[in-house]
């Protein structure tokens, strides 16, 4: 049955498994996820990593889930781009998406999400200015620079959604052959 397929899964069987097999964390997610899609390992995959996991989302989006996806977002201005994953940023895009809808360009928005991905503090911190006087004219200043706090810990390392998606499939197969 599928159900025995997805229970290795959330008994925490994951030797063997793309991506599942060789961290406790990884481990963890899975079994709380209970996941029934390559959407659903997609967010695994995304989840595991250094940026959400230093800026808290994983138990965030969790949480949101078990919850049945009730969710607060710190601002409606952000609603719509991290809409389908709990009020979570789980993927660079959606880093992207805040940036343009702010009024950045896509240029702008990307080399923003390139910054953030190497780690070049000196970088954001010249970025900030910008940041600030964009957010907050879709915000208020305490919500705008709590973004920024949050996105901050959520760049460091954290994968775009299509990388996701490709490790999410190769974790199905190997789920498969182990089933």
């Amino acid at each position: 049955s599928d159900e025995g397929f997805w229970d290795l899964l959330d008994r925490g069987l994951t030797v063997g498994i793309f991506q599942v097999e060789d961290g406790g964390i990884a481990k963890k997610i899975a079994s709380r996820m209970r996941c029934r899609s390559i959407e659903d390992l997609a967010v695994l995959v995304a989840l595991n990593r250094p940026g959400p996991l230093r800026a808290g989302y994983v138990d965030m989006y969790l949480d949101r889930r078990e919850a049945g996806g009730e969710f607060d977002v710190l601002d409606p201005f952000i609603r719509d781009i991290v809409e389908d994953t709990y009020g979570v940023f789980v993927y660079q895009e959606q880093v992207i998406s805040l940036f343009t809808k702010m009024g950045f360009s896509l240029e702008e928005a990307d080399d923003v999400r390139r910054i953030m991905g190497k780690k070049k503090v000196r970088e954001m911190e010249e970025f900030y200015p910008n940041y600030m006087e964009k957010a907050t004219q879709h915000m208020g200043e305490k919500t705008a620079n709590e973004l920024w706090k949050e996105l901050l810990g959520f760049s460091k390392y954290a994968f775009n959604k299509a990388h996701s998606v490709a490790y999410g499939i190769i974790t199905l197969w190997t789920l498969w052959t182990k089933y």
